[in-house]
């Protein structure tokens, strides 16, 4: 399960950090068939984490609370809940603020 929860932040941070045509469908195709639970899913809220609770995030990155509502569970070995929340660290634009993911 950790495996998947990184698999999908990475996949996040891949969509998040990289102009849309560095991330190819290649590279997203091989996350998901790698992963063993696939979601789609809306973000609802998106939470900035203190930096003194985020030891080890890189100068220049922010970690975030994500919480996201389910649509669909497109590959999953059982019931998925309806609001999933995860972390992602994400890269500060130019004035130093995190993406707007909601």
């Amino acid at each position: 399960m950790l495996r998947s929860i990184r698999r999908a932040g990475l996949a996040a941070a891949l969509a998040l950090a990289a102009p849309a045509a560095a991330v190819s469908f290649a590279d997203l195709a091989t996350l998901s068939l790698a992963a063993p639970v696939v979601i789609r899913a809306t973000v609802v809220k998106a939470e900035r984490i203190a930096a003194r609770d985020t030891p080890g995030v890189p100068a220049g990155t922010v970690r975030l609370l994500v919480t996201a509502a389910t649509a669909a569970a497109i590959a999953a070995p059982g019931e998925v809940a309806p609001r999933l929340a995860y972390l992602v660290d994400v890269p500060l634009d130019a004035r130093g603020r995190p993406p707007k993911l909601v």
